[in-house]
């Protein structure tokens, strides 16, 4: 039987942690995509280190859709414009025709990849809806504000903020007969961030899944699934060019990803460094293990 899709498990990934610029992440925040009706939240990561999961998802892709055969100028298969240098998904900064370092000090140097979930109307089962009817914009808005990226950090018995919410948790889970969250359980339960907890400069992890746009790109694109706020960082400031530019709307409409199952931390080395066509290891039970 012949495949005519690549294998999901492989083209999921979680980054190792880096910098986030640009987010565009929580319900109301929402910006115009490429195709009318369609919303999408996203970001930039910046990192020196994408991460061998990442590497091993977005060559996978490409692998499948595009050819194996050699390319005669740069004596590697054709399907690697798609990972690394001006045609990839990994660019570096200094890659991207439009980046002033000066503009962007803290990426010099540095891998910036685009990240989004685009929410579309077929996604929302709302394809031929009519937007100007007011109470149909209503239960649009209602469906990409719910359709927003998980964005969550683990927890601290030192921070209020978190011992607020825990308090808050434990009298829901006592009205609906579930067991509370106790304090040895703290450092490995998660919760999601407000919109005021993360910024521009934050290091965070990356889930999420490559797939092949067909339709405008011809080529890998990165869909954003969760976002795991590791450490607070300085505020970034903003350069001369607005986010809007800056993403150029990148990513057409998808299909959203189904979620990933979520399961107790658990302390992991990084990946070293493979050799290309590596295949990636089976993906975690828990996406953010190797954080903790």
């Amino acid at each position: 039987m012949v495949q005519n899709k690549p294998e999901k498990e492989k083209c999921n990934f979680v980054t190792e942690p880096g910098m986030i610029s640009f987010p565009v992440l929580f319900p109301g925040q929402a910006e115009d995509s490429q195709k009318a009706g369609s919303k999408a939240y996203k970001c930039e990561f910046v990192t020196d280190n994408p991460g061998q999961e990442l590497v091993n998802a977005i060559s996978h892709v490409a692998q499948f859709y595009d050819s194996s055969a050699i390319n005669p100028h740069t004596g590697a298969p054709y399907w690697h414009r798609h990972v690394y240098g001006p045609m990839g998904r990994l660019k570096r900064l200094e890659e991207y025709p439009r980046r002033k370092p000066e503009t962007y000090p803290y990426a010099v140097g540095k891998f910036v990849i685009g990240v989004s979930k685009v929410v579309s109307l077929k996604g929302l089962k709302m394809e031929g809806a009519n937007l100007a009817d007011p109470t149909v914009r209503a239960e649009y808005d209602r469906r990409v504000a719910s359709s927003a990226p998980q964005v969550v950090k683990f927890m601290s018995a030192h921070d209020p903020a978190d011992l607020q919410w825990i308090a808050e948790e434990n009298q829901r889970r006592a009205f609906a007969n579930m067991p509370p969250i106790h304090e040895s359980q703290i450092a490995q339960t998660t919760r999601p961030c407000r919109p005021d907890e993360i910024w521009a400069g934050c290091k965070v992890r990356i889930s999420g899944r490559a797939y092949w746009d067909d339709n405008v790109h011809k080529t890998v694109l990165l869909a954003l699934e969760k976002v795991l706020l590791v450490s607070h960082g300085e505020r970034l400031v903003g350069g001369e060019i607005p986010p809007d530019q800056v993403f150029g709307a990148f990513a057409p409409a998808a299909d959203l990803a189904p979620p990933s199952p979520w399961g107790q931390p658990a302390p992991q080395p990084p990946a070293p460094p493979a050799p290309w066509g590596q295949q990636p290891p089976p993906p975690p039970a828990d996406p953010w293990a190797a954080c903790r």
